[in-house]
């Protein structure tokens, strides 16, 4: 029974070596930068927890690192969104590197902006591409 649970659960997991996933992740994220209206940088997938604390970071200019290992495809592409927002945040002006952890905090505006503004691009996206949720 726990074999089947697994591959139930495993089923929609994000796989690098699929060309239709790696697709959808170019287009998630041509999409977000347009949304934004910023020039999105190179996002980095990680299959390891190396530099990272969270399943996502934005380390200021082009740095984005997104956690891949054993995570849903929808799920990597809200944390994309969510670390595009702090990138779009910072071209402002208003992710300053010296609050980082005021910034960083739950419930701060700016991890709040990032979350609602996250949420609002996979919407958008899943209404042009509804199979993200499937």
């Amino acid at each position: 029974m726990k074999s089947v649970i697994k591959n139930l659960l495993n089923e929609h997991l994000f796989d690098k070596e699929s060309k239709e996933q790696i697709s959808l992740l170019e287009k998630f994220v041509s999409f977000t930068g347009k949304f934004l209206g910023i020039k999105p940088p190179m996002i980095h997938l990680q299959f390891n927890r190396e530099g990272l604390v969270t399943t996502a970071s934005y380390g200021g200019g082009d740095k984005v690192r997104i956690y891949a290992k054993d995570r849903a495809t929808v799920d990597i592409m809200r944390s994309i969104a969510h670390e595009l927002v702090h990138m779009k945040q910072h071209i402002e002006g208003r992710l300053e590197s010296q609050d980082h952890e005021k910034n960083n905090e739950a419930g701060s505006p700016i991890e709040d902006e990032a979350n609602a503004t996250a949420g609002e691009i996979m919407r958008k996206f899943g209404e042009e591409y509804p199979e993200i949720y499937i």
